[in-house]
């Protein structure tokens, strides 16, 4: 059985406020690219999304939960970040 997929409140807020889209949300989570981040010690998933009028990565931080996967926070990242985090060690691929 798949995990589902949970959001906080804060998620929540956050996808409306940014316009991201949660069939993105579940899309990205399946098929991105997996990312630990040492910092926040969350699982990261990134992909690529046409996002006001250009393609974007768009970055999910969630945790795993028993069966299910809880969404805390997205965004739409600025071209050199994904690089940056992954070149300083932030993010270790997974």
């Amino acid at each position: 059985m798949a995990a589902r997929i949970e959001y906080t409140a804060y998620a929540r807020r956050r996808l409306q406020e940014r316009q991201i889209q949660e069939v993105w949300i579940e899309e990205i989570i399946a098929h991105g690219d997996h990312y630990h981040d040492l910092q926040s010690g969350r699982e990261i998933a990134v992909g690529r999304r046409h996002y006001h009028g250009k393609e974007r990565d768009i970055m999910i931080a969630f945790e795993r939960v028993d069966n299910a996967m809880i969404v805390v926070t997205s965004s739409a990242l600025k071209e050199s970040q994904r690089q940056r985090r992954i070149q300083s060690g932030r993010w270790i691929p997974i």
